[in-house]
């Protein structure tokens, strides 16, 4: 198709989803929404401007997949998390989870080897001496991906009382393009032997995010683990 297009100047009109093909082969592109045209102009302005209201959408999506899970936690209507949910002693309490980049402080979205944070605040009923907070990251398969396990001793605060938040963060997501969804918890103390500690609060697998690559044209599969490498040639000299 580009062949044709560039030798004998014919004009092709391509209609597809695959934004890697349509960048490689359009100079223009009309994205067109239940036939409205929503955008018309140079390729990679419309792709961005398409993979931005996708993304917006997929939001939308994965905050109606938590507010399921949260409603089945008894989550009261203005939905917003309570002492009701999830299970443990409530001594010390979740009251929200958030996801947040350098440029929006509350997403579903993230892109892979972009910066990210995690934000957990809490709520003590009393004084604690130094829980431990969590986030574990799984496959919708089940598996577990990641767990992100600190002490708030580790963090400087050796009890706490009141209100505050735990901040996860990391300056390069590691993961790699797909859906996932998270646990949030605050223990007593670390995992031992492979066994759940006391708990004071757990939301189980309350939370469901995607991760992208920055390029929505990039439809490269890099794995669920974006592991860096150094990578090193060698050539012995030619007889």
């Amino acid at each position: 198709m580009k062949s044709l297009s560039d030798e004998s100047g014919a004009t092709i009109v391509m209609t597809s989803h695959d934004l890697s093909a349509i960048q490689a082969l359009c100079h223009r592109v009309i994205w067109l929404d239940h036939g409205v045209i929503k955008a018309e102009g140079p390729t990679l302005e419309v792709l961005r401007e398409y993979s931005r209201s996708i993304r917006q959408e997929e939001d939308a999506r994965l905050r109606k997949c938590d507010a399921a899970v949260l409603h089945s936690l008894d989550c009261p209507s203005n939905g917003r998390l309570s002492e009701l949910e999830g299970y443990g002693s409530k001594d010390i309490i979740i009251t929200d989870v958030k996801l947040q980049t350098s440029l929006e402080h509350d997403v579903k979205t993230l892109e892979s080897l972009q910066p990210f944070e995690v934000i957990v605040d809490w709520q003590a009923r009393t004084e604690v001496a130094n829980p431990v907070f969590v986030f574990c990251i799984y496959l919708t398969t089940g598996e577990c991906v990641s767990q992100w396990i600190a002490s708030a001793g580790e963090m400087g605060v050796a009890v706490l009382s009141g209100k505050g938040h735990v901040g996860f963060k990391w300056p390069q997501l590691m993961l790699g393009a797909g859906h996932y969804v998270a646990s949030v918890g605050i223990f007593k103390h670390r995992p031992d032997r492979g066994l759940e500690p006391p708990a004071y609060h757990v939301l189980d697998r309350s939370f469901h995010f995607r991760v992208v690559n920055r390029d929505p044209s990039d439809l490269t599969q890099y794995g669920v683990c974006r592991q860096p490498i150094e990578a090193e040639l060698q050539q012995s000299q030619s007889i």
